[in-house]
């Protein structure tokens, strides 16, 4: 009778698998505390006294931060400085902070009101932002908002966690993924986020399974709940049944015996039964996540995200010195295999100010077309990454973002050669073979995909937002999510369309889009014949072992 009543309330729910494994638990809801911040305006506010709490706050804030970040990295033995400096920039942004202090001085406001409401703009441009990189950092300030206000109110905004705990949120930010993890938790299900989000990367770093974008999960879980997580298939299982719990042990059997067999081939080429070998890399952003090229063995870095240098360093966003530290550490850890860096790929005026809002930022201002209109951001990244590969001859690549005319190709080839010329100039080494490359991830390409291949070194099949603009959905908008299907045959011609141009005219695909990650379409997009495959790192065990 017991067992039928388990069997009877057994509920599954599905996401996204942002870090692969396999966890149960009991299930406990992470409720951010509630805040009652004052009124708008208070005529009996005493400005410097809430200017005093506000510079205290900001102190004390500032120290935690250097606490997460000391503990991160004693866990992952990495640096994750460039994940909590993100943090870190926010609560220093001269510009957020003067708005702040603007609200407490004019408007009579007390300090928690004047940090809600200039937080706001901000949270609320993010938000709109085309930009994923910028939607996935409300989590960010979200976090610092609410640990500034908690410091005003001394209160606490992290609750203890029991042990055996699966937390169950509707969003988190990486601190609060630090701070959680000293807690132990078995697993993390969120139901927003984002696979390059911080608080994945982080998860990751730390090996904690997380399933994100599970609708609902946040009203249907009880605190109390048994759960049962699989973070390979993204499902998560409430309340599970004596079927479910069998299974789950099958699962739990078959992910060791996974784990043994990675390790037998780990070491050796991702090669397929008839001796066709194929490119395995890594989709990377931060330095955190360089060691994971070692931990996975993959064959390279398939796609270095820039954006980060936007976000990262608010008062000198393109500082040239930072940008070639980074990438020349990045092509030190890949010990002689490619690196391919991508130009920023950042979108509308959220981040680049244009002076007014788009009403469809989506087929706005992003990309390439920020990159030819602000040139001097164009040619600093060259130059940095030019600097590099001058140095490492034979190591680098440049991808071009958002890319859906000829002209523009031709346009970068321009500007990376006078670059070089100028590199030259000055008597530094330069690496005149560095292939240029282009993102396949708007139509016009793949359905041009011949004469775009006449110009191109490289192609590289960015499905994320392919898919979008084939299908005409925005992927991140919960009311039409279901429409965005990977799997679509329309996709897949226009893969094939684009695979079939780079055979033609010998030059390489791959493929860097999530699509890549899932073993079935990974194998079908090698009988296509593409021979590079480039997914988060935790995904390349799975496709590894497909090969």
């Amino acid at each position: 009778m017991t067992e039928d009543t388990s069997i009877s309330r057994e509920k599954k729910l599905y996401g996204i698998a942002a870090v692969p494994g396999i966890a149960e638990g009991i299930a406990h809801l992470y409720e951010r505390e509630k805040f009652n911040v004052s009124d708008e305006d208070d005529e009996h506010s005493n400005e410097e006294q809430e200017l005093d709490r506000l510079n205290n706050a900001i102190k004390a804030i500032s120290k935690e931060l250097e606490m997460v970040t000391a503990f991160a990295k004693s866990q992952v033995d990495a640096d994750s400085s460039s994940i909590i400096e993100t943090q870190m920039a926010i609560l220093e942004d001269p510009e957020l902070i003067r708005q702040i202090k603007l609200y407490i001085q004019t408007r009579k406001s007390k300090a928690d009101r004047a940090v809600y409401d200039a937080f706001g703009i901000y949270i609320r441009a993010f938000r709109a932002s085309d930009s994923e990189l910028l939607r996935q950092r409300v989590s960010d300030l979200r976090d610092i908002r609410n640990r500034l206000i908690a410091h005003l109110h001394k209160s606490t905004t992290v609750q203890d966690i029991p042990g055996n705990a699966v937390l169950i949120a509707d969003d988190l930010s990486p601190t609060e993924v630090v701070l959680f993890s000293k807690h132990k938790v078995n697993a993390l299900v969120v139901e927003l986020g984002g696979l390059n989000a911080h608080a994945s990367i982080v998860a990751g770093a730390l090996a904690i399974p997380m399933i994100i974008n599970v609708a609902g999960v946040v009203n249907e879980v009880k605190n109390g709940d048994k759960v049962l997580v699989n973070a390979a298939s993204g499902e998560l299982i409430i309340s599970p049944g004596k079927e479910s719990l069998d299974f789950f042990n099958v699962q739990i059997e078959l992910a060791e015996q996974k784990e043994v067999q990675w390790q037998k081939i780990k070491e050796l080429p991702a090669k397929t039964s008839c001796g066709t070998e194929i490119q395995l890399r890594a989709n990377l952003e931060f330095e955190l996540e360089f060691e994971n090229i070692l931990t996975y063995n993959a064959d390279g870095i398939g796609l270095l995200r820039t954006e980060s240098f936007f976000i990262a360093d608010v008062e000198n966003p393109l500082d040239i010195a930072k940008q070639i530290a980074f990438y020349e550490q990045a092509v030190k850890t890949c010990r002689g295999k490619a690196v391919t860096v991508r130009l920023f790929d950042v979108g509308g005026d959220k981040v680049i100010r244009s002076g007014k809002e788009e009403d469809n930022p989506f087929l706005g201002w992003r990309g390439i077309r920020i990159l030819l209109e602000k040139r001097e951001i164009l040619r600093q990244q060259l130059r940095s990454i030019l600097t590099v590969a001058g140095r490492y001859p034979g190591q680098i690549q440049i991808m071009i973002p958002m890319i859906s005319d000829l002209a523009e190709f031709d346009e970068v080839k321009r500007e990376m050669i006078s670059v070089q010329q100028i590199l030259k100039d000055e008597e530094f080494p330069v690496d005149e073979n560095v292939p240029l490359g282009i993102m396949v991830e708007v139509p016009s390409v793949a359905l041009m995909a011949g004469e775009f291949a006449r110009k191109a070194d490289f192609f590289s099949i960015g499905t994320n937002d392919l898919t979008q603009y084939t299908l005409a959905v925005d992927r991140a908008n919960p009311k039409v999510s279901n429409h965005y299907q990977q799997m679509h045959p329309g996709l897949w011609r226009l893969i094939r369309l684009t695979a079939d141009a780079g055979q033609k005219f010998g030059i390489p695909v791959a493929v860097c889009g999530e699509l890549a990650s899932y073993s079935f379409a990974a194998l079908v997009l090698i009988a296509m014949g593409i021979r590079s495959l480039s997914v988060a790192p935790p995904h390349i065990p799975d496709v590894k072992q497909a090969i």
